[in-house]
């Protein structure tokens, strides 16, 4: 897999790129702030959600002040 930005200034050298290697490559656009934001929620709470339970109620005070 590879990524590659560009913009319309260097758009038709991703055009040779594409046709000298024989391919054709998939369009993506650049995310949202908001679907920027909601992949880190999901990573921060699979983070959470690894903590060992033994260990859970060392993170209540700074959970409070979070929550504030």
């Amino acid at each position: 897999m590879c990524i590659t930005f560009f913009n319309k200034k260097n758009f038709e050298f991703l055009q040779r790129i594409e046709d000298l290697a024989g391919i054709r490559m998939e369009w993506v656009p650049v995310p949202s702030e908001k679907e920027t934001s909601q992949a880190k929620n999901k990573d921060i709470l699979n983070k959470l959600n690894d903590v060992n339970m033994d260990i859970i109620d060392n993170f209540d005070a700074i959970a409070d002040e979070l929550i504030k």
